[in-house]
């Protein structure tokens, strides 16, 4: 009995290490060959020498896996990292002295591609028949089509390259094919006094920085457990800002809840205004903050000096 029972456990120690070291072997072949087939189909993407002439390719294209993308945006590549990028190609197009840069990243899903870029729109001139949505001016445009974010930039500064700029990226989005509506998540912002194209979908503590700065601390901790959006409002004589986290559980949701009134008790030049229908209120200066937990949720309105316009947005909050 004793030799049987030995027998088995050196067996089941085996099988053991012989599964951890398959797991190993799959990673880095994963690494190795995967990475450079998912780097080739990107590739696939970029327009050729026939397709924009009289702009020609410039150098090799550039590729970038994960953490490389340091190597092109340093920076600024954690932020991508944070919503979930993959991979991404580069390449450069020249005619005489000007130039362009093409960047095509691949984000992890949609709804990723379009937070990103709800980041970098910035309410920029809308371009029609680009992408899922695109925004663009002078030397500059962007785009999300799918899971995909498109950047293109033209150097020296020249309002005449908008034309070819467009042609380029309209190229793009034809490869692309894939397409993707607006993330369900965004449905959670109120309607009634929003500014067109101010949402934006957050996935981390950089993402909430960029759009309204509370804390050096990860006060809301999106990842993994919830998802966050913003959005700008309108009222008579003032605009006003609207962030809401939402999570999987209450009990996340009541965790963040307390984190966030302790920053805001503790936060120089804060004070107190108590609650007024379940949401609680703090003044800086002439500036009001307002915030309300529900089950799943916790919603923050920023910046508002009449604190019955922050009250009326956090009342539409289900």
């Amino acid at each position: 009995m004793d030799k049987e029972y030995k027998y088995r456990k050196r067996w089941s120690l085996m099988s053991f290490k012989k599964g951890c070291i398959y797991m190993v072997i799959s990673t880095v072949l994963a690494f190795f060959f995967i990475s450079p087939i998912y780097a080739y189909q990107l590739k696939a993407l970029l327009p050729g020498a026939d397709e924009v002439r009289p702009w020609q390719p410039r150098g090799e294209t550039e590729s970038y896996v994960g953490e490389e993308l340091y190597n092109l945006i340093n920076g600024g590549a954690e932020i991508f990292l944070e919503y979930g990028f993959t991979e991404a190609v580069a390449q450069e197009y020249s005619r005489e002295d000007s130039s362009f840069r093409l960047t095509i990243y691949r984000m992890g899903n949609a709804e990723a591609a379009f937070g990103i870029y709800s980041l970098n729109r910035m309410r920029k001139p809308l371009l029609p028949g680009i992408g899922d949505e695109g925004v663009g001016e002078d030397n500059y445009l962007c785009f999300w089509q799918g899971s995909y974010y498109v950047t293109v930039e033209a150097f020296p500064l020249e309002r005449e390259l908008e034309e070819s700029l467009r042609r380029l990226a309209s190229l793009v989005s034809a490869r692309i094919g894939e397409h993707a509506s607006l993330p369900h998540t965004l449905d959670v912002l109120p309607q009634k006094n929003r500014i067109d194209r101010s949402e934006c979908l957050v996935k981390g503590l950089l993402g909430v920085s960029a759009l309204l700065y509370i804390s050096d601390k990860d006060i809301f901790q999106l990842s993994p457990q919830g998802a966050g959006v913003y959005g700008e409002y309108q009222f008579p004589g003032e605009k006003v800002k609207l962030f809401i986290a939402r999570y999987t559980t209450p009990d996340k949701a009541e965790e963040v809840w307390q984190r966030l009134q302790e920053a805001l008790n503790e936060k120089e030049g804060f004070i107190p205004r108590g609650e007024i229908d379940r949401i609680s209120l703090w003044q800086k200066e002439e500036n009001f903050y307002a915030a309300l937990k529900t089950a799943h949720a916790v919603a923050l309105v920023v910046g508002a000096v009449d604190k019955a316009h922050a009250i009326a947005l956090l009342q539409q909050i289900k």
